[in-house]
């Protein structure tokens, strides 16, 4: 049984160079995407941002009470200043 279980999730020889290439391309995907929110973030959700994240999870706790931490997952919970924002993006990066 287990032969057969590892033999599913084996990729065939001929795709191999196919599967590393696009999870290489991939990768760089959200690399772009992530450097350009990092830049972009105090525009888009610090406190003069198009949406705010302390009005946000303000009004999902006024709304949902606790359940906000389950309906709206993240660590801004803790402090959504602008200066944790940017703190979070910077230490994935170095």
């Amino acid at each position: 049984m287990a032969r057969f279980l590892s033999g599913i999730f084996q990729p065939a020889t001929d795709y191999e160079l196919a599967g590393w290439l696009f999870l290489k391309g991939l990768a760089q995907v959200y690399l772009a995407a992530f450097l350009s929110l990092a830049v972009q973030i105090e525009g888009l959700a610090g406190a003069n941002g198009i949406l705010p994240f302390h009005e946000l999870l303000e009004e999902g706790f006024a709304r949902h009470g606790y359940a906000a931490w389950l309906l709206l997952p993240n660590l801004f919970w803790i402090n959504s200043s602008d200066m944790a924002e940017n703190n979070l993006l910077n230490r994935w990066f170095r």
